[in-house]
């Protein structure tokens, strides 16, 4: 399967385009941004996309593994623990949003069918939730 395109570094300048504004959810969020807490998780992101580009990881999302080519396959749990012990200042949980993220918005490589790619997104949704427990959650809701 096909690696992410790396997004764009945080840069409110390049939002300032007139259409957010008196939007108090978009002005919060700009603000968090500039606080210690939104440099911080901006540069979580930075390293974590950078660390995902270079390891060109990918997925099988049929046996629910990240496939790291100089490691092999792990599990979500066991790649976040392993870039846990590559960035021990980055909490844990950031390290968990930011993979489960990542999966959710997986590309898979260009020559993948719409079929394909419809099972993939269903595929990577119910692992993501069966991670987060939201599975069980979501059954009790019904």
């Amino acid at each position: 399967m096909g690696q992410k395109k790396r997004k764009e570094s945080w840069n409110p300048a390049h939002y300032d385009d007139g259409r957010v504004d008196d939007n108090p959810f978009v002005e919060a969020l700009f603000e968090l941004m500039e606080l210690p807490e939104g440099q911080k998780l901006i540069r979580l992101t930075d390293k974590l996309w950078a660390l995902m580009d270079k390891s060109k990881v990918k997925v099988d999302a049929h046996k629910r593994l990240l496939i790291w080519p100089k490691i092999g396959a792990l599990t979500l749990d066991q790649s976040i623990l392993h870039v846990s012990r590559k960035y021990p200042d980055f909490p844990l949980e950031d390290i968990d949003d930011f993979i489960t993220d990542w999966l959710g918005e997986f590309e898979p490589d260009p020559d993948y069918t719409s079929e394909q790619i419809v099972e993939l997104d269903t595929l990577t949704e119910a692992w993501v939730n069966d991670h987060w427990g939201l599975s069980e959650k979501l059954q009790s809701k019904t």
